[in-house]
């Protein structure tokens, strides 16, 4: 990987998790108008949604780009490697949002905020149950999805790597739901075809990858502009219930969403000293989606108390509460990794 590309992911994964905040953001109540219905809608159901299709596939292009030779060894290194970076920190995570959501619900101030579901009530099978594979901070699913991928990876790996277009036409077939995997906790269509999706770009798209596009950004945006305003408008149209019209469309719109945030880093960044330092928030990405919620939610609970339920109350709380929980994680990541640098280490899996 080039010195450009390493910059222009760090860059992107730090817009992606901002992408994923405001996605999360979405509030939306009975009583809501017309724009607030339809300023939340096109963020959150909209420009927001295909960041976990792109940061799926950029983990999955990241895990064999530099795979020289698919030896067992090598993948069991990367394998190891995952458990610190990525398993570590889901169930690290996934144990203190219980505990967070524990000490919110026996507190009489916050109590009825959080009054389903009460931890205390639980047996210790679905405290396990909740821990493993339904975390309260529910972003974390992403991590849990991410590791089930790293442990098929060989099998993935080898696929692909041999049979080429035959898996690149497997993984649209995943992508437009016409094979759909069973419901279940650990993988779904969308994680396994777009992280299959990155393997196979690292294997036979590398150029693809490493080529600059800076004018693609003008169509592309345009295009990705219209897929989704035309899909929120129509988005209760019973045709796009019908047969695989719904999932091509998201499909469509999903891919030329990413080439327009891809090329646009290229347009903005064409004519920029690539020797400059990096901004050191861009650093706490990963700490701002791990501790994102639950304070987000204890943030728009708040805020709408404050600011009231009525519609305006919820626009404003949709701006505000992304923003202020972002700035307060980054504030406080930095504060960790300053003062405990060993316990920010392991929180974030070494990152």
């Amino acid at each position: 990987m080039n010195a450009y590309l390493s910059r222009k992911l760090k860059v992107l994964s730090f817009l992606l998790i901002v992408m994923v905040v405001i996605l999360h953001a979405h509030n939306l109540k009975g009583n809501s108008d017309a724009l607030n219905f339809y300023v939340q809608n096109l963020i959150s159901g909209g420009f927001t949604k295909l960041c976990v299709v792109l940061f799926f596939l950029i983990s999955g292009y990241l895990f064999v780009v530099n795979i020289k030779e698919g030896k067992p060894a090598v993948f069991g290194q990367k394998i190891q490697s995952r458990i610190r970076s990525v398993l570590v920190p889901y169930l690290l995570w996934s144990l203190i949002g219980m505990m967070i959501f524990f000490i919110l619900q026996s507190l009489p101030v916050t109590r009825s905020f959080f009054n389903s579901g009460l931890l205390r009530q639980s047996s210790p099978s679905e405290l396990s149950y909740i821990w493993l594979l339904k975390p309260l901070p529910y972003q974390l699913w992403f991590l849990r999805h991410l590791f089930i991928l790293v442990l098929l990876s060989p099998l993935l790996y080898g696929i692909i790597r041999y049979t080429n277009w035959f898996a690149l036409i497997v993984i649209v077939i995943l992508l437009l739901n016409i094979i759909r995997l069973p419901e279940n906790p650990l993988l779904n269509n969308t994680s396994l075809a777009s992280f299959s999706l990155g393997i196979w770009f690292g294997l036979h798209g590398q150029q693809i990858v490493l080529n600059r596009y800076p004018k693609a950004v003008w169509w592309s945006g345009l295009l990705w502009i219209i897929f989704v305003v035309g899909r929120v408008i129509f988005d209760s149209e019973t045709w796009l219930s019908i047969g695989i019209w719904r999932p091509l469309l998201l499909t469509l719109e999903y891919g030329i969403g990413i080439v327009s945030i891809w090329t646009g880093y290229d347009y903005l960044n064409q004519n920029k000293n690539m020797d400059r330092p990096l901004p050191a928030y861009l650093g706490f990405a990963f700490f701002l989606y791990l501790a994102h919620e639950p304070l987000l939610t204890i943030f728009k609970k708040l805020l709408l108390k404050v600011l009231g339920n009525g519609s305006l109350g919820q626009l404003l709380t949709y701006f505000a509460a992304p923003t202020l929980v972002i700035v307060l994680c980054i504030a406080i990541g930095m504060l960790l990794k300053r003062s405990v640098p060993k316990v920010y280490g392991i929180l974030t899996g070494g990152r």
